[in-house]
This record gives C-alpha cells, sequence and structure tokens, in this order.
C-alpha cells in the first residue's frame, strides 16, 4: 500500500490527519456543522483553528484536490508533507 493509500485509509477509517507543510501544521477532520447529517464531509484546519477548506462530500479524495497552498492541492505537493497522525 502507498503513503497515499494509508492516508485515504486513515481518513475513511478515523476522519482525521495531522500534516506539516513548509512548517506549517494542518488537519484534516469531520465537518460537523450539521450534528443531524453524518455525511457532513471534511473540514481542513490551518493551526491554530483557522479552517481553509470544507467539504460536504463524504469522499475525501476531495480533501486531497482542494486547492489550499497556493493554488496547489495536497496532490500536488505530496511528496513535500510531512504526516504526523496515521494508522
Amino acid at each position: 500500500m502507498s503513503l497515499r493509500d494509508d492516508v485515504l485509509f486513515s481518513l475513511e477509517i478515523h476522519g482525521d490527519i495531522e500534516f506539516y507543510y513548509k512548517g506549517q501544521h494542518y488537519y484534516i477532520g469531520y465537518n460537523n456543522d450539521d450534528p443531524d447529517n453524518p455525511d457532513n464531509g471534511y473540514v481542513i484546519l490551518k493551526s491554530p483553528n483557522n479552517q481553509i477548506a470544507i467539504g460536504h462530500s463524504d469522499d475525501w479524495s476531495g480533501a486531497l484536490d482542494e486547492k489550499i497552498f497556493d493554488g496547489k492541492s495536497m496532490n500536488d505537493v505530496f511528496d513535500e508533507l510531512n504526516f504526523t497522525l496515521l494508522i
């Protein structure tokens, strides 16, 4: 299994990951905007608690496609990411 697969697996199973990019800490977790809706999607935060992206799909791969780094996605800079919380 590749690291990218591990990231998606961790998101699907646990609903969160943490990583660093260029010395900045990021977190992807559940979007809990509507507690009555189990399919709220994801939220991407840049520490401390600065929401930079939100998705309403249950497809976690969408988080990897969000353009959160000056027009680049996690997929674009994947080799530069340092993951700190994966199973």
